[in-house]
């Protein structure tokens, strides 16, 4: 496989608004970046964060909450938008933001909490001891990627759903709390030797790569995971916030493997305590080491 080769610069959602976003704040964004020429300064991508994703009804009800307290997810809950923050929905963020010239990138995350779909269709997921399926911190269920089903009606729509609309930059969340929290917990279930932990990640990502091809830049997240390794352009070094100690202990791999991501510079003042550092060190840092960024 080759190695992302571009810079991968631009701006995210998610410091700056939390999950505040929404539409006007898009269109107010682009207008600033069009005036300032940025993209003529290296910055191209726009990435969308945790705040548009609609729930199984798209957000017109609120919609039901799983095991763990999260919104229930299938790939209607990253394909269909909340109405009321995103009036375009997926369709015209993406056009938005490629009108204005910059590439458009979203945050999802591979965490499934639907208890419908899980009592209709147990076989789809990792189980427990006692064979229920399994419920873990932050992923709740573990879809069995290996599971020809489950792929179909779970892991490949969403893909297809991001990539035929136009998205070119995709950020898989939650993915270390999927192979560890939930599956490393559970190995019983692959005491059959049809499967391991490592396959049914890897066959997750393939299923990603396969649907949103090579021209669409992946980045895993989160923390070092050589298991995404050939199946990702990028992974986040660290948790949330800039990740320095990381990033000088894997610097050997960057470029190598993989691109790595320190997660967002943040380059406003007042936020220089999320950076663990001087913004201006943040900076240097991350340019001398050659890693991509996002800033807020």
């Amino acid at each position: 496989y080759n190695v992302w080769q571009e810079p991968v610069t631009g701006w995210s959602s998610w410091w700056a608004y939390l999950r505040k976003f929404n539409e006007q704040d898009l269109q107010a964004l682009l207008k600033v970046w069009n005036e300032k020429r940025l993209h003529d300064f290296g910055y191209k991508y726009i990435q969308i964060d945790d705040a548009y994703q609609g729930g199984l009804d798209a957000g017109h009800n609120a919609p039901a909450k799983g095991p763990n307290g999260y919104y229930a997810t299938g790939p209607k809950t990253w394909l269909n938008w909340k109405k009321d923050l995103f009036p375009g929905g997926l369709n015209g963020y993406v056009k938005n933001v490629k009108d204005a010239g910059f590439i458009p990138g979203i945050w999802m995350g591979c965490f499934f909490t639907d208890s419908d779909t899980v009592t209709k269709h147990p076989d789809w997921f990792v189980k427990d001891s006692l064979g229920r399926p399994a419920v873990g911190p932050w992923v709740t269920y573990a879809i069995d990627a290996t599971n020809k089903s489950a792929v179909s009606a779970l892991i490949r729509p969403t893909f297809k759903g991001l990539k035929q609309a136009g998205v070119r930059y995709v950020k898989i969340d939650q993915l270390r709390h999927y192979l560890y929290d939930n599956m490393h917990n559970n190995l019983s279930y692959f005491s059959n030797g049809k499967s391991t932990p490592d396959s049914v990640f890897r066959s997750y990502l393939r299923t990603a790569r396969e649907e949103l091809g090579n021209q669409t830049y992946i980045l895993s997240c989160w923390g070092v995971l050589p298991q995404a390794v050939g199946l990702v352009d990028a992974c986040r070094m660290g948790g949330d916030g800039y990740g320095p100690v990381t990033m000088q202990q894997y610097n050997s791999w960057n470029g190598i493997v993989w691109i790595n991501d320190p997660d967002h510079c943040d380059i406003y003042p007042a936020f220089k305590a999320l950076d663990q550092g001087n913004v201006k060190e943040v900076q240097t840092i991350t340019a001398t080491t050659g890693e991509t960024r996002l800033r807020p």
